[in-house]
């Protein structure tokens, strides 16, 4: 399943074991078309999800990543890419819906 793939590759880059994932959205489409320096192009899907719990101490283990890190939502460095942006944009609307925050 899309929950059990998103656990294990967290675990297999992080070392952290999720709690019960959630959906946000799935992501994909013309908004989503990337392009290499040689001219490739392919189109990325996304299936976000938010967890609640996690166990585990985060490290980087794997050489897909660079560095870890935990960031409130309004001090995300401005280089995160555009569709994770849309991500936590919406996973923000929907945290706010679900405590009743007006947006």
């Amino acid at each position: 399943s899309n929950e059990d793939t998103a656990g294990r590759e967290v675990r297999e880059e992080t070392g952290l074991e999720l709690g019960k994932l959630r959906l946000i959205g799935v992501y994909s489409g013309a908004d989503h078309l990337c392009s290499a320096p040689n001219g490739d192009e392919w189109y990325v899907v996304n299936a976000a999800y938010a967890v609640e719990s996690f166990t585990g101490e985060a490290r980087v283990n794997d050489d897909e990543s660079l560095a870890l890190g935990w960031f409130l939502p309004e001090d995300v460095p401005e280089t995160l890419v555009r569709s994770h942006k849309e991500i936590l944009r919406d996973y923000l609307k929907m945290r706010n819906s679900e405590c009743g925050v007006r947006n």
